[in-house]
C-alpha cells in the first residue's frame, strides 16, 4: 500500500490528526485509541475520535474529561471500575 492510502476512507481532518500523532497504520491508530494518546492530539475532538473508531470498527472511548478524571483518581490511589448503566447501588 502506498504512503497515505491506509487512511483514505477518513476525512482530511481525521487523517491530519492521525498524521500529527505520528500514526502510520490502523494498528498504531488502534493502540493510540486504547491508551488514550489519540484524544490528546491537537484537533482530535469527539467527532474525529468517533469517526476513527467507526473506521477501525471499535467502540468510542469515554470523553477527555472522563479519561482525565479516571487518571486523576487512579494516580491518587483509587481503583476505577466501569459499572453497567443498568446497575443499581
Amino acid at each position: 500500500m502506498a504512503e497515505g492510502e491506509w487512511d483514505q476512507d477518513l476525512t482530511v481532518r481525521a487523517s491530519n490528526v492521525l498524521a500529527r500523532a505520528g500514526l502510520t497504520s490502523k494498528e498504531l491508530a488502534r493502540k493510540a485509541l486504547e491508551d488514550g494518546t489519540l484524544i490528546e492530539v491537537q484537533n482530535a475532538d469527539r467527532k474525529v475520535v468517533e469517526q476513527v473508531c467507526q473506521w477501525l470498527g471499535v467502540p468510542t472511548p469515554p470523553s477527555k474529561a472522563i479519561q482525565r478524571a479516571i487518571k486523576l483518581l487512579e494516580n491518587n490511589g483509587y481503583v476505577v471500575t466501569k459499572r453497567s448503566a443498568n446497575s443499581t447501588s
